[in-house]
Formats: C-alpha cells, sequence, structure tokens
C-alpha cells in the first residue's frame, strides 16, 4: 500500500510494494514516484510575472502591427514632398526638419527687394549641387525681410553670408555644407588656393 508524505505544498507518493504492482496499478514499469502538485507562493508569483511578461510582449508585437499596418499616419500624411526646390515664401517648419533630417542642405536668403542679383542667382543653385547620381541635396527659400542675409546649413554645419557676397563665395560656403559636394567643389577649392 502506498504512503502519503507531504512536503512544502507538494505530495510525493511512494510505493512500497514491488515492481510487478507498480506496472499493474498505472500500466508502466518505471514509475516510482507520482507527484501531485498544488500550487506555492513562489509558484503563484512565478506563473503572475509570466503573466505580465506574456502582455508586455503581446502588446509590443501589436503595437509593432498596428503603427506597419496601417496605424495613426497623420504627420506622414501632413508631410508632403516638395515640387520645386526653390522656394518662395514660408515653409512649415516640419517639412523643413524633415528634409533636414534626411541629409538636404537649406539655403535661407532673406532679400529686400525681388531687383537684387542674388535674388536671381539663387535659383540655379539646386541645379548645380546635385549630389554625383543626380539627386537634388540643396533647396533654396527666398523670404522678403527688412535685412539682407544668406544663411545655409545642413548636418554638417552652419554658414551665414551678407546678400552682397559675389557668387564665387555663395558656392564656397555651399560647398563646405553641403553633405556630398559636387566635384566643381574641387575644381573651386584648388583654384582659390592657388
Amino acid at each position: 500500500m502506498p504512503r502519503f508524505e507531504s512536503w512544502r505544498g507538494y505530495f510525493y507518493i511512494f510505493w512500497t510494494t514491488n515492481e510487478q504492482t507498480r506496472a499493474n496499478a498505472f500500466g508502466v514499469n518505471s514509475l516510482s514516484v507520482v507527484t501531485v502538485m498544488h500550487m506555492r507562493k513562489d509558484t503563484k508569483k512565478q506563473v503572475m510575472a509570466l503573466f505580465i511578461v506574456l502582455i508586455f510582449g503581446l502588446s509590443s508585437i501589436a503595437f509593432f502591427f498596428t503603427s506597419f499596418f496601417g496605424g495613426s499616419t497623420q504627420q506622414q500624411n501632413d508631410i508632403k514632398p516638395l515640387e520645386k526646390f526653390v522656394l518662395d515664401g514660408q515653409v512649415d517648419s516640419r517639412v523643413e526638419d524633415a528634409y533636414y533630417r534626411s541629409g538636404f542642405t537649406w539655403m535661407k536668403v532673406y532679400y529686400s527687394d525681388k531687383n537684387d542679383r542674388v535674388y536671381t542667382t539663387v535659383e540655379q543653385l539646386p541645379d548645380l549641387f546635385k549630389t554625383p547620381d543626380g539627386q537634388t541635396q540643396l533647396v533654396v527659400q527666398r523670404l522678403q525681410a527688412n535685412s539682407t542675409l544668406i544663411s545655409i546649413y545642413s548636418v554638417n554645419g552652419r554658414e551665414e553670408l551678407l546678400i552682397d557676397a559675389d557668387e564665387n563665395e555663395i558656392i564656397s560656403k555651399l560647398c563646405s555644407v553641403v553633405v556630398l559636394p559636387p566635384a566643381d567643389c574641387a575644381f573651386l577649392n584648388q583654384t582659390n588656393t592657388a
């Protein structure tokens, strides 16, 4: 006949009968200990911790799928790509920031009169400063203001010029700020040092 012992919430059944009796009772030859488990406090804590980890894991997976498969895309829909790279007037700061973060150089030209020489000169700069593979990397924004100033900035730095600067000086400053300077910048640097 089996005897029962309790130890920390577990019940162990020790069989004291011979091998033949155990095989007849459970249908197996090698069964020597049958454990009947009652949950202990430690086990309950482990199950709760596993439950919490499972909830956090599933919520992370749900967040991934909702953001990847059509979650809130309101901010992405608000920012539209620029149709041209010479802009007149104000631009939404989110658009400017998005282009800045993606490696574009932003040039703000503050002018007092549209007849200024620089106002018309800057129109050709986005085409002049294309990357080696033909991508545009310069956005020119012309803003009417009382002061006359050119501000150029990118992830490589910031430069400011007075509006009466000549074209070579503007190009030289652009060459020092753009992310991928065109081959003309190397030629310009060689002629300036000679």
